[in-house]
């Protein structure tokens, strides 16, 4: 993907968000800003200081899950997040 895209998943079994940025799965919150942080940084050095970080959750993820990685951009100052719908075939 040209992009820095948070895919997020409602794990029914589990009862858990499954996260991953653009093909790469993540686990810890910690884990999670590292990787955006590095996204966002490698398209700043490309001359695309405007790159988001999007935000793709299917519609059964709890709000507050999504909220949670809005404060994790704040934490590692990511400013540009956009909300998307969910890229089809994106959990094939």
């Amino acid at each position: 993907l040209e992009e820095v895209r948070v895919f997020m998943r409602w794990d029914e079994a589990t009862g858990d968000v499954i996260r991953k940025v653009n093909a790469k799965p993540v686990g810890s919150d910690e884990e999670l800003g590292g990787i955006m942080e590095e996204g966002i940084a490698k398209f700043k050095s490309l001359g695309r200081p405007d790159t988001p970080v999007i935000i793709d959750a299917e519609p059964k993820v709890p709000w507050k899950e999504v909220i949670k990685v809005m404060d994790i951009c704040k934490r590692h100052k990511l400013e540009k997040v956009e909300l998307a719908a969910p890229m089809p075939g994106a959990w094939k």
